[in-house]
């Protein structure tokens, strides 16, 4: 079974859905800005075990706020 990362980037509002296999999350580090399992100041990136849980989570902490939620174009077209 296949996860999803949802990259949140709070400067830009974008929210963009990853599988587990695309080339950006094998490159994803933590930094002093970005965390992984965590938001901090810039966002994070954020593990889902399905499409249905990062809708909720969307919805719940961000639908609303002027974010946006996408697709990556690499790995999920």
């Amino acid at each position: 079974m296949s996860n999803f990362w949802l990259n949140i980037y709070i400067p830009t509002k974008i929210c963009t859905v990853h599988s587990d296999k695309c080339p950006f999350v094998k490159k994803i580090r933590e930094t002093n800005f970005k965390g992984i399992g965590e938001l901090k100041l810039h966002g994070g990136w954020l593990k889902f075990k399905s499409m249905s849980e990062i809708n909720s989570y969307f919805k719940l902490n961000f639908e609303g706020k002027g974010f946006i939620l996408r697709k990556c174009l690499v790995c999920l077209k």
